[in-house]
Formats: C-alpha cells, sequence, structure tokens
C-alpha cells in the first residue's frame, strides 16, 4: 500500500514540473535572478554558518540581470543574511563571494573562471552557454516553448566541495540523474520489501515449527520460550519498519506542501509581469510626450533659421548700397575726367608748355580726388559692413581657403570668452568638442551640401575658452565663406 503511494506521488512530481515548465513568463532576467535565489537554497557552502553576508557576483555587461540582481538584495535575504551584489571585471580580484553568475558576454573566461571558482568553493552559474562543461548550474531556454530550465553539473559541485539536496536534481538534473534518483529511492524501498519478506517468512516458518513439536510442548517449554522470543524480535522489526513507512509517507506530504508553496511563488511571478507591463505603458506615454516636445523644438529652430535668413538678405541688401556707391563713384571720376578732357581742348591753343604743366597739373589732381572718394566709399562700405557684422548676435566667422580664420564678429568674446585678435589663425577644431572633433572628412561632406544648395546647417557640440563644452547649430555659407554659429 506504502509503495503504491510513493509511485502516485512519482507521478504526481512530473505531472507538476510539467505544469511549472508551461508557465507563460516575459521578463527572462527576472525569473533567471529568482530561480538563482531558490537553487542557492538547496546547496551548503562550507563553513556557511560563519559568513556575515552572502555575495553575489556578476560577470558580463547584462543590465537586466543587474538590475533584477539589484531589486532582489533589496527585497530579500538569503539564508537569513543581508544579500550584497557585485559587479566583477576580474574575478582575481573578486574577494569573498559565495555566487558567480556569469552572462553570455563572458562566455570566453569561462575555463580559468571555473578552476578558480573550484579553487574557492564558489557556486558557478551560466547563463546560456554551449557547454556546461565548466559551469555548476547552467541556464538554457526551450526553443520550442521559449521556456528556461537549468543543467546540473554535480562533478563541478563535488570538487568545488557544494553540497545540495536531491530534490535539486528533480528541477534541474538531466534524465540520468533523475534515473539515479529514482533508482536511488527504488532500491531503498526493495531493500525493505525484502526485510518484510524474509521477516515473515521467518515467522512463518516458526508457526510451522511450532505446530509440528506441539506434541513435545512439555518438554520443549524452554526451546518454545525461547522461539517466542524470536517472535517477539521479528515483531518489533515489523514495527520499526511500519514506522519507517510512515516517516516516508509524512516526508511526502510535506514535499506536496512544497509543491504548493511554489505553485504560490508562480502566481506571484505572474502578478509581478502584469505590474510590469503597466509600467512599460506609463514609459511609453512618456515617450509620446517626449515626442511632442522634440517637435516643438524642432519648430522653434526652423524659426530661427527664418530669422537668420532675414539677416542675409539685410546684410546682402547693404553690400548692394556700398557696390552701387563705389559704381557712382567710379562714374563720377569718368565724368571729370571727360569735362577735364573738354577743358584741355579748349585751351590748346596755349602754349605748349603751359598745355603740358596744367595737364600733368591735372592729372595728379585727379589721381588725388580719385583716391580721396575711392578711400572715403571704401571707409563708408567697411565702416557699414562692420557696424552690421557686429551687431549680429550670433557668433560669425570668416575662414581663408585654407580653414584658417581670418576675423571674427564681437560676440566672440562673449559667448567664447576670446578676444578677436586672440581666433586669428585658429581653426573650428579648436572650437570643437574632443568628443566629436571636427574632421576634414566630415566638413568636406558639409561644403558638398552647401556648394548646391547655398546655406547647410548642422548640430555642433563646442567648447569656451575655460573648457566649458555647449551644444549649438553650425550654419555654412560657401559663397561668402561665412561660418556662422547659432546657441
Amino acid at each position: 500500500m506504502n509503495i503504491a503511494k510513493y509511485c502516485t506521488f512519482i507521478v504526481f512530481l512530473f505531472i507538476q514540473l510539467q505544469n511549472y515548465a508551461k508557465v507563460e513568463q516575459v521578463d527572462y532576467a527576472q525569473i533567471k535572478v529568482s530561480m538563482v535565489y531558490n537553487i542557492c537554497d538547496y546547496i551548503k557552502w562550507p563553513q556557511e554558518e560563519k559568513l556575515q553576508n552572502f555575495t553575489i557576483g556578476i560577470s558580463g555587461n547584462d543590465p537586466d540581470i543587474i538590475s533584477a540582481f539589484n531589486s532582489l538584495a533589496k527585497s530579500k535575504k538569503l539564508k537569513s543574511k543581508t544579500i550584497l551584489i557585485k559587479k566583477i571585471s576580474d574575478f582575481n580580484n573578486s574577494g569573498d563571494v559565495q555566487v558567480i553568475f556569469c552572462s553570455k558576454t563572458s562566455e570566453s573566461e569561462i575555463a580559468s573562471l571555473s578552476k578558480y571558482c573550484i579553487a574557492n568553493s564558489i557556486l558557478l552559474i551560466t547563463d546560456e552557454f554551449s557547454d556546461i562543461l565548466f559551469s555548476d548550474i547552467n541556464f538554457k531556454i526551450n526553443k520550442n516553448n521559449n521556456k528556461i530550465y537549468f543543467e546540473i553539473n554535480k562533478n563541478n559541485l563535488s570538487n568545488s566541495q557544494l553540497s545540495y539536496k536531491n530534490e535539486l536534481l528533480i528541477y534541474g538534473g538531466n534524465i540520468v540523474d533523475m534515473k539515479e534518483l529514482y533508482s536511488s529511492v527504488n532500491n531503498k524501498l526493495n531493500e525493505e520489501l525484502q526485510k518484510s519478506k524474509r521477516l515473515f517468512e521467518e515467522n512463518e516458518k516458526q508457526t510451522v515449527l511450532l505446530e509440528k513439536k506441539n506434541s513435545k510442548i512439555d518438554s520443549l517449554t524452554k526451546g518454545i520460550k525461547k522461539n517466542q522470543l524470536i517472535l517477539q524480535v521479528l515483531t518489533d522489526s515489523t514495527h520499526g519498519l511500519h514506522e519507517k513507512i510512515k516517516s516516508k509517507e509524512l516526508y511526502l506530504k510535506k514535499f506536496d506542501l512544497y509543491i504548493e508553496k511554489t505553485k504560490i511563488e508562480i502566481e506571484n511571478l505572474t502578478k509581478q509581469q502584469n505590474d510590469l507591463l503597466i509600467f512599460i505603458k506609463k514609459k511609453e506615454n512618456n515617450i509620446f510626450s517626449l515626442d511632442e516636445k522634440i517637435a516643438e523644438r524642432e519648430k522653434t529652430i526652423e524659426d530661427q533659421a527664418n530669422f537668420l535668413n532675414s539677416k542675409d538678405q539685410i546684410i546682402k541688401s547693404k553690400n548692394d548700397t556700398v557696390q552701387m556707391l563705389i559704381i557712382a563713384g567710379i562714374v563720377f571720376v569718368f565724368v571729370g575726367l571727360f569735362l577735364l578732357y573738354a577743358f584741355i581742348t579748349k585751351a590748346k591753343y596755349n602754349s605748349l608748355l603751359e598745355v603740358k604743366i596744367d595737364e600733368r597739373t591735372q592729372e595728379l589732381q585727379n589721381e588725388i580726388i580719385k583716391r580721396e572718394n575711392s578711400e572715403i566709399a571704401l571707409s563708408k562700405s567697411e565702416r557699414n559692413y562692420r557696424e552690421i557684422f557686429n551687431a549680429v548676435s550670433d557668433v560669425i566667422f570668416i575662414q581663408d581657403l585654407d580653414g584658417e580664420i581670418i576675423d571674427a564678429n564681437i560676440a566672440i568674446e562673449k559667448i567664447y570668452g576670446y578676444q578677436k585678435d586672440e581666433v586669428k589663425n585658429l581653426t573650428l577644431a579648436d572650437f570643437s568638442s574632443s568628443k566629436i572633433a571636427f574632421r576634414n572628412k566630415e566638413l568636406n561632406e558639409k561644403l558638398l551640401i552647401a556648394k548646391d544648395l547655398g546655406v547647410v546647417s548642422f548640430d555642433w557640440e563646442t567648447k569656451r575658452k575655460n573648457g566649458e563644452f555647449f551644444g549649438s547649430k553650425l550654419f555654412l555659407n560657401i559663397q561668402t565663406s561665412v561660418v556662422l554659429i547659432e546657441l
């Protein structure tokens, strides 16, 4: 009867394990960390009771795994000890850790890491490694249903001096491990059954012997008492066997309670998964609001670009005015020469020497007047240009063909902290962030675009004289060789 109950329990256990494997899961990292937490409950470390804290090291750069372990450390204790999470870059300097979780990015170092863990009695758990040869525990994902399970390397656990409960093999052992466990339990049951059979057979023999010697009861009283004593011993042994079977039944009931507890934990994980989905939905709403803010910012930038274009039109109109004044001055000079020619023609009858002297004198005077007019027009044009150039609140650089700055407006002093004379012979690379240096290849690409479109703009991270970095937008005009920087 007890054997039938035990076999029924084994069938029930396999059904529960299959149902557990079918539980829907979304957050692999959270589930793996929860499984690590439960696995550690089944492992015993040497001198475990002397530990002050329980330290878990993480090798690799999986942000989801790291976040899940940090959340575990804040909310749980392992074996009544505080959980510490440590990021490991060099396992030789990892310090006192009890578990090392190795993500897929660290698979190349697994051989040397395995030797270190075996020598220091550290539980080595790997994440979806191709081979469990160097691991103690290795997580896997079933390709048919995308469910997580784990493999166990009993040899490595033994070499690391880590002991484990047989229940761990039920969850993570392979077919061989399960067969060994089943065979061990079955052998124990068979041994108990053989003992019971031998006791019953012995009892039957003694009964037959008593019946045969019933006629000799008086003469064999002492022998009968001796046989009764033997029978009493056999009865006590049978009673002890019944007690062992009862203890086995009690163990099975405790195991049923453990399975029920596991079901509750799975329901809690499902609830956490739903909460995570709600959190992701909120994050998506925040992203949508950020997209609206970005659209508003792009509109503001477009308005600033239109304003800049209007400034360019004003500058062009001023240049056209200066050119008209220069042309008017040239026309005035030609009119003066024409009047001079008429005057000379009218006075051709004067003496030759006087004519030559007057002609030479007049030429010198005209040259002086022409130069004075040109200087006045040029000075006025330059003054108008400087007023417009320095009135712009944005920074304007003027470069030569070699890329060296030959002039800049007064805004350079306020925005960048440089005096105007200090920026001469510098290049845009001297004002660029070291993180994204202004490379010639990128500049040539922007020049080609500016050649087709006239003006091109692009984002640029710039650097002030004091070393401070700030973002700006750069406008490049290839026709005038002017670089305008808008903050």
